[in-house]
């Protein structure tokens, strides 16, 4: 049970990113990364650094739109400009 704070666009962007970071078809509670932070319990999975979450994301993104990069940006709450610059950039 969660108390919903913030206005329709944020809920848009949350339901979003579940649908990025979500490996199945159907959405359940725990996909969804409430204000806590919280997604699992810590210890339940792989704890990644920033730029590999971002990596992951980005490719998720681009993966459910299906190549198409305008709606992987907006998936992304980027813009496509952002986009590209992301994946210019070299995994360090």
């Amino acid at each position: 049970k969660y108390t919903w704070r913030g206005n329709v666009r944020e809920l848009q962007h949350v339901v979003e990113r579940a649908v990025i970071f979500s490996d199945d078809s159907l959405l359940c509670a725990d996909a969804f990364l409430f204000r806590s932070g919280e997604r699992n319990s810590p210890g339940k999975q792989e704890i990644l650094n920033l730029k590999q979450l971002e990596r992951e994301a980005v490719e998720r993104a681009i993966k459910l739109s299906g190549g198409n990069m305008t709606r992987a940006a907006e998936y992304l709450g980027i813009t496509r400009f952002a986009l590209y610059r992301k994946l210019e950039k070299p995994d360090e």
